[in-house]
């Protein structure tokens, strides 16, 4: 999916996120948005997933029927959460009883990538367990856009290691946003860098 945003504002009661931000995201392209806490990079990635209206500008999210846009979005997000009263196989047979798995995975394959306990509620996980389990899920989805905000969150130096390894294997031709405090392993796949400055979009 290719994704262009043209002038796009944002402002929550008169303040203001987001000036004038100018992105084309390329089909297929990797690109991180970085900044400090606080920047507008969550609201950024809100945009670009259509989970937020801009308040000046537009976004075109090109090939895709714009009701059906959710359908070709996963996402790995410290605002979204699982239903943690479930175990693990109840909480893949929920996600894909809504969502098809991506090319080349199946619940067999995907229980193998997340090494992670069965039969026990997600709510007796680490925050680093659950993070695994969200970005397992979003990289299982099929989807043409993936968009990883603050994905490393929560993980060790060798889950960190796993979610490279796991992104590079199963991101197919997907368009991939990952939105990070610092330019660094979690930004190794990306080969275009921008910076949020004072409301602003800025090439690195």
């Amino acid at each position: 999916m290719e994704v262009r945003l043209q002038g796009i504002g944002k402002r929550f009661s008169r303040e203001w996120v987001l000036r004038e931000v100018d992105l084309i995201l390329p089909e297929g392209s990797h690109t991180a948005i970085l900044g400090s806490n606080g920047s507008g990079k969550s609201t950024l990635l809100k945009i670009i997933a259509g989970y937020l209206t801009p308040s000046k500008g537009a976004v075109e999210h090109l090939s895709v029927d714009k009701e059906k846009l959710y359908m070709e979005l996963s996402i790995v997000a410290p605002y979204l959460d699982l239903y943690r009263d479930l175990d693990l196989d109840q909480c893949l047979d929920l996600h894909f009883s809504l969502r098809n798995f991506h090319e080349g995975m199946d619940k067999g394959q995907l229980k193998a990538l997340l090494d992670l306990p069965s039969g026990r509620p997600v709510a007796s996980y680490s925050s680093g367990m659950v993070q695994r389990l969200k970005i397992g899920l979003a990289l299982a989805t099929q989807s043409s856009l993936l968009l990883l905000d603050e994905a490393s969150m929560n993980l060790d130096k060798a889950s960190v290691e796993w979610y490279l390894g796991a992104l590079k294997t199963y991101v197919g031709r997907r368009t991939v946003v990952v939105a990070s405090n610092v330019q660094g392993m979690e930004t190794s796949t990306c080969t275009r860098h921008f910076r949020i400055e004072e409301k602003s979009l800025k090439v690195c």
